[in-house]
């Protein structure tokens, strides 16, 4: 049972009084406290049952808002309950069980830092180890009376600055804390990018490289944000901390693009964000340009049994030949929800493709769950989803490369042409044999057709520009 608030300020001033005796073995420091370094502050052994985790603690800020009992931490933080979910937070990060080890062969070397009321600013991680381990005592320098949750949570973000935070920091919890860092007083860009050690030095060239990649930081916090927000709460922070790379990459070519095409950007960066959610590899996400978007990945989504399906289904959809799951009572609503522009969904020839910000809303407010529900009601495996996603994204990886090798082959524009002059004559030959068929996707099949006569005039200016 955690002790009264009472208790623990009785065990720490019994501490503090003990300290005062000549044979003690307390000690004195300065700390980064308030306006600045202030003291010395003394350190005392204070029995660990008078002191309780930081819910607050940077270094576990991703892994509890993505914790189910994250409002018990929050409305009750000193609790049992709370204080167990912290403690569990703290034994599972990385890293732990070599912490113990070594505490338990050398002893507590650096103190933490404590209020009067036992609230343990710093050395959480320590804290539960020692609990672990039996050890009843933690050395920790004592704060002042006036020490408030601002003035708490500036110093635990000036002594983490002061380690090499990025051993002990997951991916998003980086983020949150040089986002954190930038909203507390005195710091900038530049400032961050130098107590990060993003810079290696004050010269000119580093500190812009390093208040680069701090931008960038924000930014992709901001995405991860933004992905949450499109999730509408589903997917937690912590998801992310194995996409470091495909986020970057995301970032990166949405900053180029944006300047040339906004909205060409924004299209590449939904799609991505699908891939992502679907755990597609960042190889292959690197393939997803606007150009490819267009000419290769939308093409394979709608050619997916479930999405293609319910793109263009109009009633009740039979099951795929290829062993797809049939979306029963799919209505105009199904198909509008996936389509791109105001007039996608139908079997028009004007049939602008499918929309990939609501392919990466339906997998990102899906997750956690074993189905996908349509506004008609029908419903579908959400893994049959992704599974399909996955699978373009992989395709169009796939063919993006192919293509790209093929440039590089002397013969390769003639064989290209050759196949593709056959192609177009066994689609000529299935419309005329099927193109009365009421199932036949004629909107589908006018709208590539559109596509076709689109790249073949590319190619005719292309040799026109040639024979110049």
């Amino acid at each position: 049972m955690a002790t009264t608030v009472e208790a623990r300020r009785d065990a720490i001033a019994k501490a503090l009084g003990a300290a005062t005796d000549p044979e003690s073995r307390a000690g004195k420091v300065d700390l980064p406290y308030k306006d600045g370094k202030e003291g010395p502050f003394t350190v005392v052994s204070v029995p660990v049952a008078a002191v309780v985790f930081n819910p607050r603690s940077h270094r576990i800020k991703s892994q509890l808002e993505s914790h189910d009992k994250r409002d018990i931490v929050k409305d009750d933080p000193y609790s049992d309950e709370a204080q167990n979910v912290v403690y569990e937070l703290l034994a599972a990060t990385e890293g732990f069980e070599q912490l113990k080890e070594n505490l338990k062969e050398y002893g507590q070397k650096d103190h933490g830092v404590v209020t009067r009321g036992g609230l343990l600013v710093n050395a959480n991680t320590r804290l539960a180890a020692l609990r672990e381990l039996g050890i009843d005592y933690i050395r920790a320098a004592v704060l002042p009376d006036d020490a408030d949750e601002a003035a708490i949570d500036r110093l635990e973000l000036e002594l983490q600055v002061q380690r090499d935070f990025k051993q002990d920091y997951t991916f998003t919890n980086e983020l949150i804390f040089i986002n954190e860092l930038l909203e507390s007083p005195g710091y900038d860009e530049e400032k961050v990018a130098k107590a990060l050690n993003y810079a290696a030095s004050a010269d000119p060239d580093e500190l812009k490289r390093g208040t680069k990649r701090v931008k960038q930081c924000i930014r992709l916090l901001a995405l991860i944000r933004e992905t949450q927000e499109l999730s509408e709460g589903a997917v937690p922070p912590t998801f992310f901390d194995d996409k470091r790379q495909s986020l970057i990459d995301l970032d990166d070519e949405y900053q180029t693009l944006s300047a040339q095409d906004p909205d060409a950007a924004e299209e590449m960066k939904y799609a991505r964000l699908a891939g992502v959610l679907v755990g597609s590899k960042y190889r292959d996400l690197r393939k997803i340009t606007s150009e490819s978007i267009e000419d290769v990945l939308q093409p394979f989504l709608e050619e997916k049994p479930v999405l293609g399906e319910v793109l263009s289904s109009r009633g009740t959809s039979p099951p795929s030949e290829s062993g797809g799951v049939a979306v029963p009572n799919a209505v105009d609503d199904d198909s509008s929800l996936l389509a791109g522009g105001d007039e996608g969904g139908g079997d028009s020839g004007e049939e602008s493709g499918m929309s990939l910000h609501a392919v990466a809303k339906l997998i990102a407010t899906s997750y956690g769950k074993d189905e996908i529900e349509f506004p008609s009601g029908a419903t579908v495996a959400r893994e049959d989803l992704t599974n399909e996603v996955a699978e373009a994204i992989e395709e169009t990886s796939e063919d993006v490369t192919a293509v790209q090798r093929s440039a590089k082959n002397l013969n390769s524009p003639v064989s290209q042409l050759e196949e593709a002059v056959r192609k177009t004559k066994a689609a000529m030959a299935g419309f005329v044999q099927f193109h009365g068929d009421p199932a036949f996707q004629d909107g589908k099949f006018k709208f590539n057709l559109k596509k076709l006569k689109k790249q073949l005039a590319a190619l005719d200016k292309a040799i026109e520009q040639s024979e110049k």
